[in-house]
């Protein structure tokens, strides 16, 4: 929009003001509803199409989305920093709250890199920009905990105050040898703490404070008191810190990857025919800043590394295993998906599951299948796992780098896919997946078939629990590579939106109307609202079925409970509620009638048949899918279009007429021809 614009450089550089961004959000308001007193709300409008929405711009996510880029700009290293953002460590720094204010102000580098924290309520001494800033960077999460580091990251950490220190050892910042270390032997990172722990002692080393060996001697020199006691000391707080940032420890689990022959396979696999391996590594960055992330969830930070078990006892061969997948009848509406985990002839381990989420896709359904096959399946067996999802073998391999780069932002069931890449990254042995041909009747494949087909066998039903192994999640959005669209739709997704009730009945009026008389089967949502922004209606058509959808007209029983305008709730010419149903296809005074009735003249000339609409056929014309009648079943892409036109303006019209007979006829019976 074009408030959003206007307003972008001067919010970048100066924050908007609380009171400006209200007034701002009032006047959006206004002009979508021409000065009247909205009929949905702004949560409801900023959400997406195909949640019934409009996408106009929420002001506040829109502001806070800047303030994202302004702590991704301030937390950025190297040449790309801005200056501003050197001046705002040092305000930050000194602006401690009191039981903070003894740590040197030289040790106060980074909050988010350590423990100490800066004050951002009314009480600060802070800029508002950086407050603004500090504030919604806290309320998103912005945080530094990538479930594994590199031996270069880890080493770039400031060791003084640093986040994975285990209170619990109670490590010493403050104490006779750590000033020593830091003022006589300038040891400031985790990298120059463990370079003077490990260093080398020779034989004749000893533990008194004149010992003779060189690197006591050197100590001595820089002015430190006893350098074995001093050493031992930085060993202690060395061994405060967490194993995850330690660089001391190098797990397996970060450096597990695939074979180069495996890598050279995934690069030339075609994802319809060849099997793809699963890499197990967990993505690293060298650069500190690069593993800032937001919308980091609190619940599944760990301070210790990822780990797996050994592949001691690996067989030679991978174990194959299908997952069949089929989706429900559609003509039934919220129909369950079935699924089955077959792995050979007469196995006990052979399952028919059905799937947890109402009206589910193929992904859906057999990622549920790997989840369920994963949970019991050995962790060191090798896997072949045969789907028929090829989107979903394309979420788990070439598109999860990209995914968890942007946090799972926009992607429907990514629970249920997060929990599936943990499962995953556990395991000690490969897992291989591969997309199951359209002509591939191999036997296991029909038996799978089979099994997921056949009704007479209990399908397990139980709930997946999706929360486990939180180490080996990637967790939030990087923030390096975040862009304001993308920050904005990150903070959309955590507002929540509940669909109106007037909306769910007219949602279910207009999809068993689909069901009934168009397509055989029951549309979900998200087509329905797609459907009513076809570019075959006209924009005021497409306006009046966005509102009828919502009920967002002032008639019927809008009315009810307003004192002295309850009598403008009904049709007084018909001596009923004077609801958009009855306006549409039974009133006398909308000239409906007539309208269908030329209507009907026009549609038979196209030689197919015709019903008069109901108000769920109307709402949902744009889902019409007419067929020719021959044996090939050809869509009529022609009609379709032709009965999406007439029908959303004729009921266009029919609403219009209403309207002048209640408004500038004051509802005369005396006018109606």
């Amino acid at each position: 929009m074009e408030v959003g614009g206007l307003t972008q450089f001067q919010s970048r550089v100066q924050t908007m003001p609380k009171e400006i961004e209200k007034s701002l959000s009032r006047q959006i308001s206004k002009f979508m509803w021409t000065d009247q007193t909205p009929m949905v709300n702004r949560e409801i409008m900023s959400s997406r199409i195909d949640f019934g929405g409009k996408k106009v711009m929420d002001m506040e996510a829109r502001n806070e989305a800047i303030e994202l880029m302004k702590m991704r700009a301030y937390l950025s290293h190297g040449q790309d920093r801005p200056r501003w953002a050197y001046l705002a460590d040092i305000l930050i720094a000194r602006n401690l709250p009191k039981d903070q204010e003894k740590i040197p102000m030289e040790l106060r580098q980074n909050i988010y890199l350590q423990t100490w924290t800066t004050k951002t309520s009314a009480s600060s001494r802070l800029p508002q920009s950086l407050r603004a800033m500090l504030k919604v960077a806290k309320k998103y999460n912005v945080d530094f905990n990538p479930p594994a580091l590199t031996q270069d990251a880890k080493s770039q950490l400031q060791v003084w105050y640093h986040k994975g220190l285990d209170v619990e050892k109670r490590p010493q910042n403050n104490s006779k040898w750590a000033k020593c270390q830091r003022n006589n032997h300038n040891i400031y990172t985790v990298g120059d703490m463990t370079a003077y722990v490990t260093t080398a002692l020779p034989h004749r080393h000893n533990g008194r404070r004149n010992c003779a060996c060189y690197p006591c001697k050197a100590a001595r020199e820089l002015k430190c008191e006893h350098p074995h006691k001093c050493r031992e000391a930085a060993r202690a707080f060395l061994d405060a810190i967490h194993r995850k940032w330690d660089p001391r420890s190098d797990d397996q689990a970060s450096t597990m990857r695939l074979t180069q022959d495996q890598l050279e396979q995934n690069m030339n696999a075609n994802l319809k025919r060849d099997k793809i391996f699963f890499d197990p590594m967990i993505p690293t960055c060298a650069k500190i800043d690069d593993e800032f992330r937001v919308f980091v969830n609190p619940e599944n930070l760990r301070n210790e590394p990822p780990l797996r078990g050994g592949r001691a006892g690996m067989q030679n061969r991978a174990e194959t295993v299908v997952i069949y997948g089929i989706q429900g009848d559609k003509s039934i509406e919220d129909a369950p998906g079935y699924g089955s985990i077959w792995f050979s002839h007469d196995s006990p381990r052979n399952t028919r599951y059905r799937c947890s989420k109402t009206s589910p896709q193929l992904q859906d359904i057999e990622a549920e299948g790997i989840l369920r096959l994963l949970r019991e399946a050995p962790k060191n067996v090798d896997l072949h796992i045969l789907l028929r999802s090829e989107n979903l073998i394309r979420t788990l391999t070439k598109n999860l780098p990209k995914l968890e780069e942007r946090g799972w932002i926009g992607i429907p069931n990514r629970q249920v896919l997060q929990s599936v890449v943990r499962e995953l990254r556990k395991r000690t042995g490969y897992t291989a997946l591969q997309c199951i041909n359209d002509a591939d009747n191999s036997t296991r494949v029909r038996r799978a078939r089979d099994l997921a087909e056949d009704t007479s066998i209990r399908a397990e039903n139980d709930e997946i629990p999706l929360t486990a192994s939180p180490e080996f999640a990637v967790n939030g959005l990087r923030l390096k590579t975040a862009t304001q669209s993308l920050l904005y739709e990150g903070i959309m997704e955590t507002k929540h939106q509940e669909i109106r009730r007037p909306t769910l009945i007219n949602l279910d009026i207009t999809r068993h109307a689909v069901k009934e008389h168009f397509t055989g089967s029951f549309p979900s949502d998200s087509e329905i609202w797609k459907s009513i922004r076809s570019k075959n209606f006209s924009q005021k058509a497409r306006a009046f079925l966005w509102k009828a959808m919502h009920n967002a007209y002032r008639i019927g029983s809008y009315w009810r409970h307003i004192p002295n305008y309850e009598q403008r709730q009904d049709c007084h010419v018909c001596g009923t509620e004077d609801n958009m149903s009855h306006i549409l296809t039974e009133c006398r005074a909308s000239g409906q009638e007539v309208i269908w009735q030329l209507t009907e003249e026009l549609w038979k000339k196209r030689g197919l048949p015709w019903s008069k609409p109901t108000l769920g056929m109307i709402l949902g014309c744009g889902l019409a899918s007419f067929r020719a009648t021959d044996r090939r079943k050809k869509i009529l892409h022609g009609a379709n279009r032709l009965f999406a036109i007439l029908v959303s303006e004729s009921a266009h019209l029919a609403w219009k007429i209403s309207r002048t007979f209640k408004v500038e006829h004051d509802s005369n019976p005396d006018k109606i021809r």
